[in-house]
Formats: structure tokens, sequence, C-alpha cells
């Protein structure tokens, strides 16, 4: 049944296509068996006389000018040919006869090795109609034929067979003409469609579905008012299918603006601007190279038919959004490209100039060659700067021998180093990897004293090389290379009024570094710099560890490091629980799922159902503790809806009354405020079920001009607070007390042994504030 259906899905799409194909034969026979002939007349008198004749045709390339009259068609009267009685113009023909210059000429009508217009109709069109073709079938075969996807199979194919007909219309075809408007007017109405479609699965709105019916309505009667009164000289003159193709087209482009306008701050943006390059690129080079100058010069600057090539980018870009599950940063793309075309006006622009000043060419006399000139200058310009990156990673083991062993030289430091717990044995890896890879002699570690005394790093006596003391030009600017003849030298780091200093020697005979050794340089000191500061840090930290006395209260800020530890910690395992085990769980039920449909014993049946059961409440489980771990809904909810989802969960488990009140203005601006006022309040309630054996708690929290205050009473049987250990603990009230402590709040606690428990907590937010 399943591929029953899958079948099923594909029948109508491969009708589509199978109908394409053999409409395609049939074009492309059209104009293999017919040459572009392409001139016009207009009847004077008893005469057709030649009115105009189209660049790309036969009749330019055979010196038909006009004022020549046609005398004959395949050998009969003009007004008896299908193409001069219709349209006045003279396509489909075999022989013609003209009178030129009071000279009769006969003329059979035949392609030649030289007939671009070969290329323009039938060339250029097929590669076009098959790239959709291809297209179409990956999806149909490849893909999960979804309404989005059958959609675009749909446009493929009739934007395909508009591409390929063109060249049966331009020689009057009926049925190339009839395809032409057909493609003109569903082709549209088809991408409307699909982007309704595919904008829906991401729960957007592009068009409403009511208005794709009307469109589609409005589209048929269109296309039956054009075939109906195709020769109507009202038709003619006002052709309703390009009309409609304007109206629509332009339609499309304000929706397709809107939702980008509407989702420029979303994930969505990406999308939307792939889906608009694709549509632009397109569309541009017809309007800007052909219409344009055409209207303003009577002049193009390009070919209509040479700028139907770009159209391939809009199939190719609803092709990628279909099928990629991940997308390019356009971004990144768009601005590398306002870049590349940016400096390649400027170099256009100088190189123009240039060839205007110096050339005596005859082509200063036609403005039109020389903007195709510009233009072409422009486009090879822009080309290269944008694809260089790509070319240089392509040529980069020739133009840089060296730069792979840069990067695996900073692989190995950095795999070798990261565990290492010594700055001698930082610093001998560093000595090593410098000598190694740069055209250095020599590398020498000194520290560098208050008094200006030079010490070895690691002998740790006094150095009296008159040439290291003067590589040593300011010790005091940390992480800079600082150049001398004879090599150069980087302070590293300061402590305690002495600083560690790199001294390199070059070789003999020296040579300058390239940029790549340069960047590798600074690269390998700035690692090694933080490796050094993290060092320093971690023996700062375990020295005052071991001088803490015991019972003293720990820093301050040991405390918030070591919260905040247990926090990024708890978040990688709430993280890890959720994209494993949870995961894992939810689809061993769906596949159970999915396995009861194909079992018919209610015995199986039941016992996959209990199966099912009991994985589904260690999915809700899982999810509690993930919860618990990480309150992530923290920050989708809010700190007060999510403070009233904990008090819910609370009332589910307690055996005690709970009383709360919540501000309904409370504000707190900082996340790290919010996560500990929650993890408070939640150590406040757990213990209170736990421990507490209370039959009723209060909780309230407020805030008075700059102070927050959480109070919390129970009637439970309390305990005495002097004897709580006063160790550090993430947990219970010690972890309360540290997490007041470390934003600088005031806890004021009162309980005693079967006298219940009562906490006050106070945070001066603008205090807070002005410390971080």
């Amino acid at each position: 049944m399943g591929i029953l259906n899958v079948n099923k899905t594909r029948i109508v799409p491969l009708i589509v296509m199978v109908v394409g194909v053999v409409m395609a034969f049939y074009m492309t026979k059209v104009t293999i068996q017919h040459p572009f002939i392409g001139i016009d007349v207009e009847k004077k008198g008893d005469q057709f006389i030649v009115k105009n004749v189209s660049s790309a045709g036969w009749g330019k390339e055979n010196a038909i000018h006009n004022g020549d009259i046609v005398l004959s068609v395949n050998e009969k009267d003009p007004n008896q040919h299908f193409s001069i009685n219709r349209y006045n113009t003279i396509e489909q023909a075999d022989t013609i006869q003209f009178l030129k210059n009071n000279e009769i000429k006969h003329y059979n009508i035949k392609y030649n090795g030289s007939n671009h217009y070969y290329i323009y109709h039938l060339v250029f069109p097929v590669i076009l109609y098959l790239s959709c073709l291809i297209m179409s079938s990956f999806l149909l075969f490849r893909k999960e034929n979804n309404g989005s996807v059958v959609l675009l199979i749909f446009f493929l194919n009739v934007f395909g067979l508009s591409l390929i007909s063109s060249g049966a219309s331009a020689r009057k075809d009926l049925a190339g003409e009839t395809l032409i408007a057909f493609g003109l007017i569903f082709s549209l109405i088809l991408l409307l469609h699909f982007l309704e479609s595919y904008f829906s699965n991401w729960n957007l709105v592009f068009i409403k579905k009511s208005s794709i019916n009307l469109v589609y309505s409005i589209g048929l009667l269109v296309f039956i008012l054009y075939v109906v009164f195709q020769n109507n000289k009202l038709v003619i003159l006002l052709p309703p299918d390009l009309i409609f193709f304007s109206v629509t087209f332009i339609s499309m482009n304000v929706l397709i603006i809107k939702q980008y306008l509407s989702n420029r701050a979303t994930e969505h943006k990406q999308t939307i601007q792939i889906l608009m390059t694709g549509l632009y690129t397109s569309f541009t080079p017809f309007v800007v190279l052909f219409a344009i100058p055409t209207l303003l010069f009577n002049h193009p600057i390009v070919r209509a038919e040479i700028t139907t090539l770009f159209f391939i980018s809009l199939p190719l870009s609803l092709f990628y959004l279909v099928i990629s599950k991940e997308f390019i940063d356009m971004d990144f793309v768009i601005r590398k490209i306002y870049y590349s075309l940016l400096t390649s006006f400027v170099a256009t622009a100088l190189t123009l100039i240039g060839f205007l000043v110096f050339t005596q060419s005859n082509i200063l006399d036609n403005h039109i060659e020389i903007i195709r000139l510009s233009l072409m200058i422009f486009v090879v310009f822009t080309s290269i700067l944008y694809f260089k990156d790509k070319i240089d990673f392509l040529l980069r083991k020739w133009l840089y021998p060296k730069e792979k062993d840069y990067q695996v030289s900073l692989n190995r430091y950095l795999h070798t180093m990261k565990n290492e717990t010594k700055i001698e044995t930082l610093m001998k890896g560093l000595q090593k990897e410098i000598v190694v890879n740069l055209p250095i002699s020599e590398v020498t570690l000194v520290q560098v004293r208050e008094d200006n005394k030079i010490f070895s790093f690691f002998e740790k006596k006094e150095i009296s090389h008159i040439m290291v003391g003067t590589m040593i030009r300011d010790k005091s600017c940390i992480g800079t290379i600082q150049k001398t003849p004879t090599g150069f030298s980087v302070p590293l780091v300061e402590r305690d009024g002495q600083s560690l200093v790199l001294v390199a020697e070059w070789r003999k005979l020296r040579r300058k570094l390239n940029t790549a050794e340069w960047i590798w340089l600074e690269t390998i000191l700035n690692y090694t710099q933080i490796m050094i500061e993290n060092l320093y840090k971690v023996e700062e930290i375990m020295k005052k560890l071991d001088d803490l006395e015991e019972g003293k209260p720990i820093p301050i800020y040991l405390s918030k490091l070591l919260l905040s530890i247990s926090e990024n910690e708890r978040r990688n395992l709430a993280r890890d629980l959720h994209d494993t085990i949870l995961q894992d769980q939810l689809s061993l039920a769906t596949k159970i799922d999915n396995e009861m449909t194909t079992i018919e014993s209610p015995s199986y049946i039941n016992i996959l159902s209990n199966m099912r059961e009991s994985i589904l409440d260690q999915v809700h489980i899982l999810r509690e503790i993930t919860t618990e771990l990480h309150p992530s809904f923290l920050y989708e909810l809010g700190f007060r809806e999510s403070l009233f989802t904990l008090f819910e969960k609370i009332n589910l488990n307690a055996n005690f009354l709970f009383y709360y009140y919540i501000d309904e203005d409370i504000a707190v601006t900082k996340r790290e405020y919010e996560l500990t006022i929650y993890r408070i309040i939640q150590e406040l309630l757990n213990n209170a079920i736990k421990h507490s054996k209370a039959s009723e708690v209060h909780l309230k929290l407020f805030r008075k001009d700059r102070f927050l205050f959480l109070h919390y009473h129970d009637d439970g049987i309390g305990f005495n607070w002097n004897k709580l250990d006063q160790s550090f603990s993430t947990m219970g009230i010690t972890g309360i007390k540290e997490r007041v402590r470390g934003l600088n709040g005031k806890l004021y606690i009162h309980s005693a042994e079967e006298d219940g428990f009562r906490a006050e907590i106070v945070f001066d937010l603008e205090q807070y504030s002005q410390v971080n």
C-alpha cells in the first residue's frame, strides 16, 4: 500500500513531464526544419514591401534591405503565405523571390554554418529545457513528493517548455505561440502557488490560498481570451498574456519584498535572500541590457536571446531551496558581490578612460559599442574578484607551498600543549616550532626584571649578552612583535614586576618573512599568551584554595566562578540528555507506533502498547530531569511565567499548602539575576518537600524601589543554623547562601529545631549593575 501511494503521487508529475518532452521534440523539430528568416513586410497596393529585417535572422545575413519587394514565397503569391497573411512577416518559407534594385533575385532558405540565430533559438533553449527536465526528474524520483515539490516540478516543466518554444514561436508556429502564451501566464501562477506552499511549511503566509485560486481563474480566462482572439489587431497591439505576466510579476515582487522586510531579523531571511537573488539574476539582464536600451536608443546592448541564458537562475535557486538542508551565508555572498561590483566599477572606469584617451579606433563614434566594451570589462573584473578566493584556494599548494605546514604546526602545538600545566614545557614547545617554521637561528626566552637585569628563563642565570639586551626595546608592549636588524623580540607576559620576553635572531643570510609566516607567528604567539595567562590564573586559584582557612567563607569571585561552572555543567548535561537519550526514546516510541499498524494480533498489540507507554513515561521523567538541570524555558516563557510553572509542579508533588505572591510588575533585567533567583526558590521549595515536614509554606517575591525582596517561611521542624556545614555546596541552604553572596545580596535566616524556617533575601539591583 505504501509503494502504491507513492506511485500515485508521482503519476501526475510524470505525465506532465512526458507530455512536455513530446512537445519539446516538436518545438525542436520546427526550429531545425525552418531557419529564422526575420523579415517584416507591409502591403502597399498590390505589392509587399520589406519593412524591417531582424538583426539575428536569415534576411540580415543575405543582405535583404528595407524597401525590397517580395515577389513570391514558396513560388506562390505572397498573399497566400500564412505568416504574411496573418502576421505581416515571412517565416517557414523554403524559397523567396525579391525585386532588388530592379533585379529579380531568387533565394533558397536553408541553414549554413554561420547561422548564429541557430544557436540562439535552438542550442540555448535546449540546454535550458534539459536543465529544467533534469531537476524535475531528480525531484520526482529522489525527493518526497509533497505539495511544494510537485508544484516546483510543474513550474520547471512549464518554464522549460516556454524557453524551448521560443524558437518555434519566432517562426510563427501556432503551437509555439500558444505554448509561449501559456508559459507566460501559468509559469508565474505556479511560482506563486509554489511559494505559498513552501512558506506555509515554515508557518509563514506568503499569499492567501483564496488569492491563488483567484489568480488561477484570471489566468485561465486570459489564456482563453488569447486563444480565441489571437489574430485580433487589438490583441496583437495589447497582448493579454504579456499584460498579465507584467502585472503578476510586479505583484509577486511586492509580496517577496514585503516578506523580506517582515523576516529580515529572523532565520527565514536566508531563504528569502536566495529567492530574491535567483529572481533578480534571471530578469535583470533582460531588463537592463535589452528592454531599457531598446526603448531609449532603439538598439539593445545585448540580444534578448543571450539574456535568456540568465533565466536558469530562477529554477536553480528554487531547486536549491527545496533540496538543500543548509543554506549558504547570503549576507557574506551579498557583501562580497557588493565589494566586487564597486571595485570592478572603479577598475572599469579607469580602463575605459585609458582606452578612450590612447586609442584611435572607430569605436569612439559608436556609443553602443563603447557600452558593450565597458560591460565586458566590468563582467570580467567582477568575475575575477568574486572568484579570486576560490582560485587562491585551489592554487594554494602552488602559491603557498608551506601554508599547510603552518596549519599542521599550529594543530600540533595546540594538541601537544592543551593539557600542559608547566610554563617551562610550554615555552620549549614554542621555541621548537619557531625554529622549525621560520628562518630563525636561535630563540631565547628571558626574564626582564624591574631593574632591567636579564635572566635566562630556564637556567635562571643572568645574561650579559649585549645582543640580547639591545633586541628588547619595550618590555611593556605585551604581545607586540618588535623588529630589530638582527631579529625580533616579543614580550609575552608581565607578572610581579618581571616580563617574560621571547628573543629571536635571524639566520644568515636573512630574509624578510612573507605574509603567511607573519600570520603564523602572530597566531602562535596569541595562543601562547592565552595559555600562559590561563596557567597563571589556575596557579593563583589553587594557591588561594590552599591558603584558605578551614571554616572561612570562600571569596565571592571564586564562589561565582564555581557556581558558573556548575551551571555550565548542568546545561551541558541537560543538552546531552535531550539530544541523545531523550531523542532515542522518542524514536523508539515512533517505531513501535509504526510496527503496531502492521500487526493484527491483539496480544502483541497490547504488549507493544504497554512498552510504548513505559517509554513515554521515561521520556516524561527525562524531560523533568533536563528541566531541573537547566530551565531553558526561563528565557522562552519569561521569568514570572517560569516561576508559575515551577509552582504548579511543586503543588503536584508537595504534601503541604503552598501560598505564594509574585509582583505583577516584577522586572529582572539581568539574566544572571533571573537564573539565581529561580535556583534559590527552587532549592527552598525542594528542601521544604524533602526535609521540612511543614504543613504550610509561604513565599513572596516583590520589588521596592531599587531593592528586590524574597521572603520565605514554613512551619516545619526547622534546624539549628549554627550546626550547618559552612563548606561550599551548590545544593541546599549553603548553596542558597553562596548564590546570594555571588550577587552581593544579603541573606537573613531564622530557624530553630521544631520552630520552622524563615529566610529573607535582599538584592540591590543598582549596586549590582554598577559592579558589573
